[in-house]
């Protein structure tokens, strides 16, 4: 009964927007159908956990899969780095040249990451101006080289960001392994801050 009301009120609204009741009810039972085919072939979780702006993994896929990945790796014997990432002034940019042009910073710095992402390497959007990349069988140096080269190549593009590198082996729990990348970004993001105060 409760689902009829819920299709009469979709028909009902569609039917204002469309003119004619036929059109309203074909379009409701497609859009039940598609919404029953994305459900079963699991479409609506993926959905879910991939961000808009970027296209990348979201927070949703992390805090589904990350513990999943960190115990993968652990099994294996794999190293597993895992790198917090903070885009500099992107608030600034936001303020003074509007969020069109902190989304494009946003999209620049992600395509970055996968440029030169393996097929084994996780990136991940958190939110605003926060990422997350987990690279699989990377060690410590390796992450902070390649990170360097990231930096690089998006400084050339007018943009800064920090990033602190932890080894899943440092900690037992992700989430400890995650505090400490986060620690060493702040560490940098200080860095930063000192060296611009320095320029000016």
């Amino acid at each position: 009964m409760e689902e009829n009301i819920v299709n009469e009120i979709r028909i009902e609204r569609l039917s204002r927007v469309h003119g004619f009741r036929a059109v309203a009810v074909w379009i409701n039972r497609l859009m039940v159908r598609l919404g029953k085919y994305l459900y079963d072939h699991d479409y609506l979780s993926e959905i879910a956990e991939t961000d808009a702006l970027t296209g990348l993994f979201n927070r949703n896929f992390f805090e589904r899969w990350g513990e999943v990945i960190s115990s993968q790796a652990k099994r294996s014997g794999a190293s597993l780095a895992i790198v917090m990432v903070d885009i500099d002034n992107l608030k600034v940019t936001n303020d003074s040249d509007g969020h069109l042009a902190g989304d494009k910073m946003i999209k620049v710095v992600a395509k970055e990451f996968l440029s030169k992402a393996r097929k084994s390497d996780v990136v991940i959007r958190l939110g605003g101006d926060e990422f997350l990349l987990l690279l699989w069988k990377c060690s410590y140096e390796n992450a902070v080289v390649l990170m360097d080269k990231h930096l690089t190549c998006i400084e050339k593009k007018g943009y800064v960001f920090s990033y602190g590198v932890a080894m899943r082996e440092d900690k037992k729990r992700i989430a400890d392994v995650l505090d400490l990348a986060d620690e060493r970004m702040y560490e940098m993001k200080v860095r930063n801050k000192k060296k611009k105060r320095g320029r000016v």
